[in-house]
């Protein structure tokens, strides 16, 4: 009898330790996925400013802002906002079974929403994706034939390969593109798919602190 209950102790006690390294590991990795989100929350700020400051300026007499900077404005439009948070003493608590030592409510609520809110930003950087190949960006393209000619000289751009030597346009007629409704409406589905892409990550950053909070008292 004493022999089983020190057998049952032992194993007490290591299932104590995995839960306490299952808890720290959890903490670590959402405190890194919350210093990627700052970074990410910080770009897209970035992104929208620059948007909004080209849909305000493009539909305009424009003629004395320099070319450069509404190149520079008009270039937000192309880049994307990118988080890969980290995910992986999770997965591996899920993948073990190891995950059922965490029994408050509160904290697998907060998982499934940090979940829920990077699926929607999945959503929404495939639906920018489709803008760019499918969407309006494509039919500016088309029309225009060299997105190239809205960036601003040295500008390193995720546009595949560009060469901005092809169509050129005098800075007149860019001037006169920019006020055409196509690239408004291109531009402002675009700011739309990064407001609610931050949206997604102050949802994520929210969640995750509540995880973490709640990992600390446990």
């Amino acid at each position: 009898l004493i022999a089983l209950q020190i057998n049952n102790w032992n194993e007490e006690q290591k299932v104590d330790r995995e839960k306490e390294r299952l808890i720290e590991s959890m903490i670590t990795d959402f405190e890194l996925s919350r210093v990627r989100l700052e970074a990410s929350i910080s770009f897209s700020d970035q992104l929208i400013y620059r948007t909004e400051t080209f849909l305000s300026l493009s539909y305009r007499d424009n003629a004395h802002i320099p070319i450069d900077s509404l190149k520079n404005m008009a270039s937000a439009a192309f880049d994307i906002v990118t988080i890969e948070p980290v995910l992986t003493s999770y997965n591996e608590a899920i993948a073990s079974g190891k995950i059922s030592s965490i029994s408050n409510k509160q904290i697998l609520s907060s998982i499934a929403e940090f979940l829920l809110a990077f699926s929607d930003y999945k959503v929404h950087y495939d639906i920018s994706g489709q803008n760019y190949y499918l969407g309006s960006v494509w039919e500016i393209r088309r029309e225009i034939g060299n997105l190239g000619l809205f960036l601003r000289p040295g500008a390193k751009q995720s546009l595949g390969s560009v060469n901005t030597k092809a169509y050129q346009l005098s800075e007149e007629d860019f001037r006169l593109f920019l006020k055409r409704p196509i690239v408004y409406a291109s531009w402002d589905n675009q700011l739309t798919i990064y407001y609610n892409i931050k949206l997604s990550f102050e949802n994520m950053d929210k969640a995750a602190q509540s995880v973490i909070e709640n990992l600390e008292k446990m």
